[in-house]
């Protein structure tokens, strides 16, 4: 399940109407948002993951749960939500139905349940934005204001993030892996995107890295519930154990 905060960082994408705003895996100090809506009007604006994440090609049969917290309240404005899946570049794969439009009258934390989506199969590269709908209901332009950066701006998903995974040799080579289908484990020349070799994975669901005393790569399994021991950094097995829990973690 991976949580994602609107957080008052501008996306690289473009496209919303009053914002475009990055949502992050990690929370920050609490920023707002003013959302001036025209007359009569209805915009929407968007927040989206970052390049690479959520790094899964198929996303989870789930609905998704949007909080929005109202600093500065107008009964005029309201809002609705939908989750977007979108390529790298920010072009639509498809979309969920929206929540339900709620009236912002009242500060505080409103909160939005898009309904399951059945998300069709795509790429590891895909993005998540969220669409965020405002419609002014008067025939003046009106605003209200919202939080960024904090447990009150959450978009709680059951979409399984697969994040990189790093560690670095003795030589001070950066080793990376992801828990993404086909599972490898790359070799880096340095801290760099050249690659020394890569090899295969002893497991379908990488999920931490690391190295013994003698230099052996130490790799971890979430799937298998397994710690391998490795010959060096290859794909040759000195050993492995199963994990005391069902899920091992980095």
């Amino acid at each position: 399940m991976a949580i994602y905060i609107l957080t008052g960082q501008n996306s690289e994408l473009t496209g919303g109407a009053d914002f475009n705003k990055v949502l992050n895996q990690s929370y920050e100090t609490a920023t707002s948002i003013t959302v001036a809506v025209a007359a009569s009007a209805t915009e929407t604006s968007l927040g989206f993951t970052k390049p690479g994440t959520p790094n899964n090609s198929d996303w989870e049969t789930a609905g998704i749960t949007v909080e929005v917290n109202v600093t500065t309240a107008n009964s005029n404005i309201q809002l609705d939500v939908r989750a977007t899946r979108i390529n790298s570049g920010g072009t639509v794969q498809e979309s969920s139905a929206f929540a339900g439009e709620i009236q912002l009258g009242t500060t505080g934390v409103k909160t939005f349940n898009i309904p399951s989506t059945n998300w069709t199969a795509g790429n590891a590269t895909d993005r998540l934005r969220i669409d965020y709908k405002f419609r002014n209901t008067d025939t003046k332009s009106r605003s209200v204001v919202i939080q960024t950066g904090t447990t009150n701006a959450e978009v709680i998903t059951s979409i399984t993030d697969n994040p990189i995974e790093v560690s670095v040799t003795a030589n001070k080579d950066l080793v990376t892996t992801r828990n993404a289908q086909p599972a490898f484990i790359y070799v880096h020349s340095g801290l760099s995107n050249v690659l020394l070799g890569s090899f295969a994975s002893p497991g379908f669901s990488p999920l931490g890295l690391t190295f013994d005393t003698n230099g052996n790569l130490i790799s971890n399994d979430n799937l298998f519930d397994h710690v391998f021991r490795h010959s060096g950094v290859s794909n040759v097995i000195l050993g492995s154990f199963s994990t005391p829990d069902q899920k091992s973690g980095g």
